[in-house]
């Protein structure tokens, strides 16, 4: 592209917010346009700025940003991209503009930031995966969606009622031109959600916690074998596909140490039972350096293979 994307964040905002530090920020400000779109009379101050057009409508999220749009058609046609994060996001305003530098270059026309692996989270797909920079996928969320001009047009009318937004992330990915390729999760570039989920309850805050403990093995498995620089390419994550390491060899992609998968452990021992790492041998990390590319990816298709029965 010739000049920067022109983007709109609206932002459905009340008193329990924990992203004044970043949606606030200058530096953001300076490159996108904010619709301040509260929910309820705000007990803070908003910042005077050029950049920020302020809305009212009390009522679900999407049916705000429905609201707006009814009153603001010309802002359907006049951006190149939308915004639309949740309140409660944290993470600063540099991440989120390298985020959309990223959809940018990769030509994400839906797409939202991963999750950080400590956060509250409704889907396993959304937590960061740190081998990648983006992953091509079939879904993002609620919580923090981008989209281009055109998949919102065609969106929009399913905002409407749409007091909680049920469905709709079961369905805008249809409306990319490509959805193999223009569909995905930005994973360098990830942010935190510390509010707990709605309806939350004892098994769903053990089932979190063991989710938490799987990514943390999964990060000590990654250190320990170096994987940092190696290159995965996922068509999708809702099958069972073949990723490429360093195009040197492939190996089926079995929900890559289980994290893909959709039964939920819910306690440690299921988390273990899972994975069956557990650490391997000291002699893992004595010997790690004489590690080559080989001998890892015989180390990882012997790993897959061995727990072929869990997929």
């Amino acid at each position: 592209m010739n000049s920067k994307p022109k983007i709109l964040c609206v932002i459905r905002i009340g008193n329990n917010q924990s992203c004044a530090s970043w949606v606030f920020d200058s530096a953001l400000l300076d490159s996108v346009t904010l619709v301040v779109s509260r929910y309820q009379s705000l007990t803070f101050s908003v910042p005077d700025h050029p950049s920020i057009i302020h809305h009212e409508f009390k009522g679900g999220k999407w049916e705000g940003i429905f609201e707006y749009f009814k009153a603001n058609p010309e802002s359907l046609k006049e951006y190149d991209y939308y915004f639309f994060p949740d309140d409660d996001i944290e993470t600063t305003a540099e991440n989120i503009q390298n985020f959309f530098a990223l959809c940018e270059k990769f030509n994400l026309q839906l797409a939202q930031p991963a999750l950080l692996a400590d956060s509250y989270f409704s889907h396993d797909i959304t937590v960061q995966r740190r081998l990648f920079t983006i992953r091509h996928t079939d879904f993002v969320e609620l919580m923090i969606p981008f989209m281009s001009q055109r998949i919102l047009q065609k969106s929009l009318p399913f905002f409407e009622s749409a007091t909680y937004g049920w469905g709709l992330d079961c369905i805008w990915s249809q409306f990319a031109d490509n959805p193999d390729t223009e569909v995905g999760i930005v994973d360098s570039t990830p942010v935190g959600h510390y509010r707990p989920l709605a309806k939350e309850n004892t098994k769903t805050i053990k089932t979190q916690m063991a989710q938490n403990l799987m990514v943390q093995e999964y990060k000590g498995f990654e250190d320990d074998y170096e994987l940092k620089n190696f290159s995965f390419s996922i068509k999708s994550i809702y099958i069972k596909d073949t990723i490429k390491i360093k195009n040197k060899t492939i190996i089926r992609f079995l929900n890559i140490l289980s994290i893909y998968q959709n039964k939920k452990p819910s306690n440690y021992n299921d988390i273990r039972k899972i994975l069956r790492i557990s650490r391997v041998e000291t002699k893992r990390k004595q010997n790690k350096q004489n590690f080559n590319n080989q001998k890892i990816n015989k180390k990882i298709i012997d790993f897959y293979e061995k727990n072929n029965e869990l997929i």
